[in-house]
């Protein structure tokens, strides 16, 4: 009977780089959490010939090229196909997050499309280090693919010389009654393609001091506090590491977030007496840990109360698992 294919993965918070520039042994490096949503769904099914249709079918069908691109010898060998049309595949997106806004959409479903595709292929689901060189991604963060994988909070050192993947410093468990409210405002905008790439080529390199403060305050202050469960020590910290984080790009974003719209998210959430907030990576996303569920309920209400009427506010949970495969019989209609 023939399968369908399913892949469905968490999305990504970005609390902030270590480093920016090329002055120092490993670039950029960084801290981040996978939440329960808004998540991404690929299902991969067999085919005639390659199809890819669905929300972002662009991102997949670059990623599916550039994977064919390097295992061309062994599809011919073991598939027959000698052309990328030829891939024996149908790939439909059922489900991604807002493209550009914080989630590390595009990383996501990349590894998405391929897992799904190897899975229909009954091809080895790779490493988070073969993901992210099959798929290209990873060139700079590389909690999104370590997250992919694993779920949690993690820490990633940074890229060093030779490295295809940044090397994954720490990963653990996050609290799952610590809920996560993200709030994304209607008129705010985050930064990718070429201005992404310009940003980063024109930002004044870090210094080795700065580096280890911001290292320092994951190791004496967040990571202990995710572990011991301590909120209040964790809140603190993980404002003071984005903030610090977001002063590296003020040359490009004006401050500490990326734009007015931003910083008055954060600054409504600290007002309601919430500590635990900053923006994951580019933005527009705002997020927000809170202590309790009813915590979050009464934030949830409180920027209702208070925000465009177009304004994004979720809850979701941290995702300490990581990326599932489910393979399901289709079924003929009777």
């Amino acid at each position: 009977m023939p399968e369908t294919h399913l892949c469905s993965s968490p999305a990504r918070l970005h609390f902030g780089l270590l480093t920016v520039g090329n002055s120092l042994e490993y670039r950029y490096g960084g801290a981040g959490l996978m939440i329960d949503g808004p998540n991404t769904v690929v299902q991969a099914e067999r085919a005639d010939r390659l199809e890819v249709v669905g929300a972002a079918n662009d991102i997949a069908l670059r990623t599916i090229e550039h994977w064919y691109s390097i295992n061309q010898t062994m599809l011919a060998a073991d598939f027959g196909v000698h052309k990328l049309s030829e891939l024996p595949l149908r790939i439909e997106i059922l489900k991604t997050p807002p493209r550009h806004s914080g989630f590390g959409s595009g990383t996501q479903l990349a590894l998405s499309a391929i897992t799904a595709t190897m899975q229909c292929l009954e091809l080895p689901i790779p490493n988070a280090k073969e993901l992210a060189v099959a798929t290209g991604r990873g060139q700079r963060s590389a909690i999104g693919s370590h997250g992919f994988r694993r779920g949690g909070f993690l820490v990633d050192r940074g890229i060093g010389d030779g490295d295809q993947l940044a090397p994954l410093d720490l990963r653990i468990d996050f609290p799952t009654d610590w809920p996560i409210v993200t709030i994304i405002p209607p008129e705010a905008q985050g930064v990718s393609g070429s201005a992404e790439k310009a940003a980063f080529k024109n930002l004044p390199p870090s210094t080795a001091q700065h580096r280890q403060q911001m290292t320092d305050l994951l190791k004496t202050a967040i990571v202990p506090a995710v572990i011991n469960h301590n909120y209040d020590t964790f809140a603190e910290g993980i404002f003071e590491y984005g903030h610090r984080s977001g002063r590296m790009f003020e040359t490009i974003q004006g401050g500490a977030y990326n734009g007015s719209a931003i910083e008055a998210v954060v600054k409504r959430v600290r007002e309601f007496g919430v500590t635990a907030t900053g923006q994951s990576s580019w933005g527009p996303c705002v997020f927000a840990v809170l202590p309790t569920k009813n915590q979050a309920n009464e934030l949830v209400t409180f920027l209702s109360q208070r925000m465009p009427a177009a304004t994004r506010v979720d809850t979701w949970t941290a995702d300490n698992r990581g990326m599932r495969l489910t393979t399901q019989t289709k079924t003929k209609p009777l």
